[in-house]
């Protein structure tokens, strides 16, 4: 009688195990490419070498931005006055963006989830001076 017991409770114990490991298992995450594209983001932040200039007058046109990157390789920016169109490739944790000119802007992903964005770069000015630019960014779509 106490071997049936014992038999009843290892087959319980088995079944419990067996459908506990068959259970389905997380949805995998999403790539970056997949977290970025077929979005539309737009700037919700603006620090230059560490200052919030978000809402400085001559950071209006930039905050005004809404960028769409698509999973075809080009994107879209548009502001208040203008659309910017080009292409983007992403290489490890750099977003380059290139419109047909010879420079190229590179973007480090500072951190990229479902709903926000942050992108670093320097920026060389005319002058040849730079800053450092950190963009945050909102899913808007």
């Amino acid at each position: 009688m106490k071997n049936k017991a014992l038999f009843y409770l290892m087959l319980l114990l088995s079944f419990a195990f067996v459908t506990a490991s068959c259970s389905k298992s997380e949805d995998p995450q999403p790539s970056k490419e997949e977290l970025l594209t077929e979005k539309t983001w737009k700037i919700s932040r603006i620090m230059r070498d560490d200052q919030d200039v978000t809402y400085q007058p001559d950071m209006l046109q930039m905050r005004s931005v809404r960028a769409q990157y698509q999973s075809n390789g080009t994107y879209t920016e548009t502001t208040t006055s203008n659309t910017r169109i080009g292409t983007w490739r992403l290489i490890g944790n750099t977003l380059i963006l290139f419109q047909g000119t010879p420079n190229e802007e590179n973007w480090n992903i500072d951190a990229l989830t479902e709903g926000s964005l942050q992108l670093t770069s320097t920026i060389i000015f005319s002058d040849g001076s730079s800053d450092i630019f950190t963009l945050s960014l909102v899913h808007v779509d």
